[in-house]
């Protein structure tokens, strides 16, 4: 599969929020520079999706049937009038939130879908005091569903164009779509602050979830203090997370809910088009280096150890040395031999090396300065791989920015 950048993966995921990308043939031209054209699209009035499937223009040619490489993008929720009960309430908080299952939503939709739709039909043209939002249009009671939809959509479309190979992408309710389709089918997905669909899937794919089968195939990039995607009860968060850094020029962009908007993530991409984790290379190498202050520590304790224990030898000896002293002709003990000082100092003893008592188990002292040993030359080929791995990121991003910057002009 041809690679595609995170930044263009977001791109994209912005982009789907125009509706003028709704229009096969379409070209669309992205921040980054790529060229991209619409090969399918979806607009469904009913349960509110919008997605497009889209290919690099350079492959792109008219009539044409077989396509090697697409990307499907899925539009997130949107605040205007006419989508508001469609993604947020409908989609967000009662498939998502509550788990209505799309094969479940299917059922209902297959069985009583007609009975349900005049039912609310009725309901809407019956004013009652102080229903409010409760009375709905008829697509509201379970007639639609988005997951559903998509599911169709990305079928249809890749059997219509005989797709080789393809991944997914979009932000927020997008990115829950995303994702969805990434475990049904176990291709790429590549989200931004993507609501989280685990209670949508089957007992055997949230399983599979928290094996962890998905790391490595679905990524999520999102801000520290964006609560989308941690609100679903139980929810499992599906392949891999991480944490990008925020577009400064946002406005209110730390702001705990303004950290899910798609400005947030607007230029925030290294020069080779990854993402701008929340930690920057210089960032990594400061803290790499404040590995050398954790070594000395280390290292202090166990010379101070060392230190201790010599003392303890010094003290041994000058004890065995009184004591025989104290039994010469006249002395204290004159009565005992340097034997009988042995034989005592050997009954009170732990170990006996190198002609000294030694009245602690350093046995157990020699163990501790070799796994102390080993840890510090652990923690600091720890720190080589970090400062390297560091700078050569940041080599890299230079490099390719250069030559970005070079033949762009």
């Amino acid at each position: 599969m041809v690679g595609f950048t995170d930044e263009e993966y977001f791109n994209l995921s912005d982009r789907v929020y125009n509706n003028d990308v709704l229009e096969n043939e379409k070209p669309i031209g992205l921040k980054d520079g790529s060229q991209w054209r619409v090969i399918e699209y979806v607009d469904k009035s009913g349960s509110g999706l919008q997605a497009i499937a889209v290919v690099p223009a350079k492959d792109y040619q008219k009539g044409k049937t077989n396509y090697d490489n697409v990307i499907f993008v899925s539009r997130g929720s949107e605040p205007n009038k006419s989508q508001f009960v469609k993604d947020w309430i409908h989609t967000d908080f009662l498939k998502l939130g509550i788990g209505f299952k799309p094969p479940i939503d299917k059922g209902v939709q297959a069985n009583y879908g007609e009975n349900l739709k005049k039912i609310a039909d009725i309901s809407s043209k019956v004013s009652l005091p102080g229903m409010g939002l409760a009375q709905l249009p008829s697509w509201y009671i379970n007639t639609d569903n988005q997951f559903v939809n998509y599911q169709t959509f990305v079928n249809q479309t890749i059997k219509k164009f005989n797709i080789q190979d393809y991944s997914f992408t979009g932000h927020s309710l997008g990115g829950a779509l995303s994702q969805y389709m990434a475990v049904q089918t176990h291709k790429k997905s590549v989200t931004y602050a993507a609501a989280n669909p685990f209670r949508l899937l089957s007992k055997e794919q949230q399983q599979a979830v928290k094996n962890g089968d998905f790391n490595g195939l679905i990524f999520d990039y999102r801000h520290r203090l964006d609560p989308v995607g941690k609100i679903v009860p139980n929810g499992v968060p599906i392949g891999q997370q991480f944490i990008m850094d925020t577009n400064p020029n946002a406005k209110m962009g730390t702001f705990v809910f303004m950290g899910h908007m798609r400005g947030t993530f607007t230029g925030m991409f290294h020069g080779d088009g990854s993402a701008q984790l929340k930690v920057s290379p210089d960032a990594v190498i400061q803290q790499a280096n404040r590995i050398d202050y954790v070594v000395e520590v280390m290292q202090k304790v166990q010379q101070r150890m060392e230190d201790l224990e010599e003392v303890a030898r010094q003290k041994s000896r000058q004890l065995r040395q009184r004591l025989e002293d104290d039994t010469i002709e006249g002395a204290q003990f004159s009565e005992l031999t340097s034997w009988d000082v042995d034989d005592a100092l050997t009954e009170k003893n732990v170990h006996y090396r190198n002609g000294v008592y030694e009245f602690h188990d350093a046995d157990k002292f020699d163990k501790f300065y070799t796994s102390n040993e080993r840890n510090i030359q652990k923690l600091l080929g720890f720190q080589r791989e970090l400062i390297q791995a560091a700078k050569a990121m940041r080599e890299k991003d230079n490099t390719l920015g250069d030559w970005i910057t070079a033949n762009t002009n």
